[in-house]
């Protein structure tokens, strides 16, 4: 779990931020952006199990996620450009 933090903390983190750095963001922004990595994190973690990319579900992401459906669809787009994003990081 260490390991996997670390992972998240450099990469995700700093490949996903706005042309904004996080302290110049307001409160939605600040927000916005900790959903998104809320939502990569999860991913990340159901990616990285034995089911593997395939067999992850969007209701499984956004209850691991804690933040609905609708909110992925949002940032993201699609389940395809979301995984898309995590394998960029």
């Amino acid at each position: 779990m260490k390991d996997m933090n670390e992972f998240l903390s450099k990469n995700l983190i700093s490949n996903n931020l706005t042309r904004k750095q996080e302290s110049d963001m307001n409160g939605f922004e600040k927000r916005t952006q900790k959903k998104k990595m809320q939502v990569l994190e999860a991913a990340f973690q159901l990616i990285n199990t034995e089911a593997g990319v395939e067999n992850v579900t969007m209701d499984e992401l956004a209850r691991r996620s804690q933040v609905g459906k609708t909110t992925i669809f949002k940032y993201f787009g699609s389940k395809e450009n979301l995984i898309h994003e995590v394998f960029k990081s």
